[in-house]
Formats: structure tokens, C-alpha cells, sequence
């Protein structure tokens, strides 16, 4: 298991980290204070210094860091949430690492804090800063010499006086690497199209028992009552009571089971043995009818038997794992009937080609070759926060096309296209410079323009 230590800290715009060796809860923001617990909760351990150490602010053990023999002596301070420790920074992360704690928080004064960043020991900071400027006080500038890159990974305002939280990515080796490196394809290995899928298949595998318990999914929401969908697709794919629908790659199941609630009689399929198994298990807490089929969705056919279908739904993040969208195609058209429609809702051309950063190209979007990325996590913890969760399965492959070819691709298996809607709002944190609206989408702000999100098609077989 990786094991990585994250710095948290608070300071004015001025640089004051301690104000007359107060608790910084005497000045810091109520969302800076909110921010510290939420954050502190993901963690397995925390790090402080003992002036700085004010009391547990979560249940989570503390180490606090002393050379004071009056704490390292005093038996009864030593429990299983507080331990006082003394030696240098490095023997004592690796201590503490060994006793099974791998995910640390760093929540020390300047002087711990800075004995940790000379000592290479940081992997990344979350800064908040304070809209204040109090003048005297203990400055984030120690004096010491330091040679240390940062390199932003997000940025966000935390609430209307203006205060920001700022994270950062420390690079120990001086080598540039950015939000941007960490997300840039890699080579993809010369493997058929069979096992390219199955590195996939293996992806999902893992990523399902987390997103299962992820806020993204909200699965407790969907235990009662709300659905899972976007507005626009219960909008545009009208009353759906008493149709035959099967949802392909649908994952966990939620919006299977959100489509049952429609009053649909809905078929789920996906090749994730573990997707499958929780979208099962979701169904039936949720006391919905529907049936979940373990298949790749080439095989659909072969999955499902003779049985047609009035609806085929597919969305987000679909297609682009697929590397016939012929065949792909070509299936649906067979088990539809034949007054059965297809409904696409899936994420803009356009997207998988943008910067992290800002709205601007960074890919060819006319490309035809696949292309793999390799991260950590998944877009359920958010752009940034998915390098902070340890996975093994971390190669995936899409294959992008333009609009246009996914529309002709279509229309060429005798599908009659009866309309193409294109939208501006993200279904998740996609890029750094996104925030989330009122309508649980996200858009882009600090004057951004809108760029392509997402886009939908129906399509009639003939």
C-alpha cells in the first residue's frame, strides 16, 4: 500500500499561520473549520506539533510531535487517540507508517511543517487562505532556506468574503509535472481489441465497490425516491410506463433502477462482475423489478436471447470504451423492435480533448488512434481528489470519434435520426476551472466560456 503524508494548513493573506499562539479556530473561516474536519475524516492518522496541537478535532489517532520529556514521560497522556512522539521527521513518519497507518495528515505549526517539507516528506498541501491581514504573528516564511515546487492542482472560493482553498501537488524531484502530466495519455500496448477490453472490464471491476459508497453516486438518495437522471433525459425520453428497456453498460445500476422508477421494465447490462453483482444487491433495496445481466456488450445478443426491446438507453462515458462502434451499433438495431429507439446521452467529442485547466485543445480532436490513461482513483473523487485514493487497476482505453462520426456510424446501421441536442453542463467535476450549479451540473466560471458538455440523440429503427 502507498503510503502519503498531506499537508494542511491555514494562513492570512499576509502569511500569518499563528496569531499570539492562539487556536486558529479563533480566526479562520466556519468553511475553512468545516473544511479541516470533512478533510481530516479521510485520513488515518494526523500529524501535529504540540504548541499547535489544541485537542482531537476528528476520531482519528494524533501523534504529536515533542522533545518536551514532561509529555514523552507522562504515561498518562500515552493512549490509543493521543501519542506523543519526539525524533526526527523522517523516523517518525516511517514509525508510524509501520504501525499500519498509511494515509497521514499534516496539521503542524511552521516549525513541523517545515521539517517535513526540507525532509521531502509532503506529497501535497491544501492551503486555505484567510482574506486577513493581522501584521504581526508567526508568518509562513520559517527564514529557512527551502527549495520546494508546487504546482496547483485546484483552486476554489469557499465563500463569499472572498476566502480560497488552494491545492497543491509538492514535487520532490524538481521534475514539472502538472495536473495536466498526471491526466496525459500514455502509450497504449499492443494488444488486440479483446484484451484492450479487458483491461477496461478490470478498471470497473475495481472502481464499482467504491463508487458504491462515493457521494457522487448518492445511492442512499436513490434508496429514497430521487432519481439518478438528468433532467433532460426524463424530458426527452417522455412516458416510458410499460416499455421494454435495456440499458447498456450500466454499471452500478443506478440509473437502471432510476429508469425503472419510470415505470419501465428494464433489463441492466455490463461486463463488470462486481458492477453486476452491486447493482443487484442496490436493486433490490431499492424494491425495484429490474434484471441485471453480467455480458459484454457485443454479446448482447447471445445475453439477452430472443427478447426485443422498445428502448436500447446508453450514457455517459459509454461509447468511448468501445472500439467498434460499428458492431456496436449493429447490435442494437437487432434487438430493438421495430418501432424501438435508441437514446444516447453521452459526454461531448469535444471534452475528451480539452485542457484540465482551461477550455482550450490539447488533443487532436480528429484523432483515430485509442489512447490509455493511467491515474488512480476516478472521476467519482473529483479531477484532483482522485490521486489521493489507492487503486491497482489504473490503466483504462477509450476511443474517441467526432460528433459527426458517431452520428453517421449510426444512421448507416438503417436508424432514422429523429434529433441531436448538445449541452453545456457537466454531470461531474471534469476540469479544474468547473463549479456545480443549482441544477447539480457543472459550468465553467472566472469568465470561462461554455464549451460542449454533453449531448443526447434519439434514433428510430425504420
Amino acid at each position: 500500500m502507498n503510503n502519503k503524508v498531506t499537508m494542511i494548513m491555514v494562513m492570512t493573506v499576509d502569511g500569518i499561520v499563528v496569531k499570539n499562539n492562539e487556536d486558529v479556530s479563533e480566526w479562520t473561516s466556519l468553511e475553512d473549520q468545516t473544511h479541516l474536519r470533512t478533510s481530516l475524516e479521510k485520513f488515518d492518522a494526523v500529524i501535529t506539533g504540540r504548541k499547535s496541537f489544541f485537542g482531537r478535532v476528528v476520531d482519528k489517532p494524533y501523534f504529536v510531535l515533542t522533545n518536551d520529556k514532561k509529555y514523552l514521560e507522562d504515561e498518562r497522556i500515552e493512549n490509543e487517540e493521543v501519542v506523543h512522539l519526539s525524533g526526527e521527521a523522517g523516523d517518525v513518519t516511517n514509525k508510524i507508517f509501520e504501525m499500519g497507518y498509511h494515509k497521514i495528515a499534516l496539521i503542524g505549526g511552521p516549525k513541523t511543517n517545515y521539517e517535513f517539507l526540507k525532509n521531502n516528506l509532503v506529497d501535497d498541501i491544501y492551503i486555505t487562505v484567510e482574506p486577513k491581514m493581522f501584521g504581526r504573528g508567526k508568518h509562513l516564511n520559517i527564514q529557512e532556506e527551502l527549495g520546494c515546487s508546487l504546482f496547483l492542482l485546484d483552486s476554489k472560493r469557499m465563500n463569499s468574503q472572498g476566502t480560497m482553498l488552494l491545492h497543491y501537488k509538492v514535487n520532490n524531484n524538481d521534475c514539472e509535472e502538472s495536473v495536466e502530466d498526471l491526466c496525459a495519455p500514455k502509450k497504449v500496448p499492443d494488444m488486440n481489441d479483446k484484451e484492450l477490453m479487458l483491461i477496461n472490464r478490470d478498471f470497473w471491476n475495481e472502481r464499482a465497490p467504491l463508487h458504491e459508497k462515493s457521494n457522487y453516486y448518492n445511492i442512499d438518495e436513490l434508496k429514497y425516491g430521487k432519481l439518478s437522471l438528468v433532467d433532460y433525459e426524463i424530458e426527452e425520453l417522455g412516458d416510458i410506463k410499460g416499455k421494454n428497456l435495456i440499458h447498456l453498460q450500466c454499471h452500478i445500476g443506478t440509473d437502471t433502477i432510476s429508469l425503472a422508477k419510470l415505470g419501465a421494465n428494464v433489463t441492466g447490462l455490463d461486463y463488470s462482475e462486481s458492477s453486476i453483482k452491486i447493482a443487484r444487491e442496490l436493486n433490490d433495496k431499492c424494491g425495484e423489478t429490474c434484471e441485471f445481466v453480467c455480458s459484454d456488450v457485443y454479446e448482447v445478443r447471445k445475453a439477452v436471447g430472443e427478447k426485443k426491446f422498445d428502448i436500447a438507453y446508453v450514457n455517459f462515458g459509454a461509447i468511448t470504451l468501445l472500439p467498434d462502434l460499428n458492431k456496436w451499433a449493429k447490435v442494437i438495431y437487432e434487438i430493438l423492435d421495430d418501432d424501438g429507439y435508441l437514446y444516447l446521452n453521452e459526454l461531448h467529442p469535444v471534452s475528451s480533448v480539452l485542457s484540465v485547466e482551461e477550455p482550450l485543445f490539447v488533443a487532436d480532436y480528429f484523432s483515430k488512434e485509442p489512447r490509455m490513461f493511467e491515474e488512480s482513483g476516478s472521476y467519482a473523487d473529483g479531477v484532483t481528489d482522485r490521486f489521493n485514493v489507492e487503486t491497482k487497476n489504473n490503466k483504462i482505453i477509450v476511443w474517441d470519434r467526432t460528433l459527426g462520426e458517431i452520428i453517421s456510424i449510426i444512421a448507416a446501421q438503417g436508424f432514422r435520426i429523429e434529433f441531436v441536442h448538445e449541452y453545456s453542463g457537466y454531470v461531474d467535476q471534469r476540469f479544474n476551472y468547473l463549479e456545480k450549479s443549482s441544477n447539480g451540473l457543472w459550468y465553467p466560471t472566472n469568465g470561462f466560456p461554455n464549451t460542449p458538455a454533453t449531448f443526447s440523440l434519439k434514433a428510430t429503427k425504420r
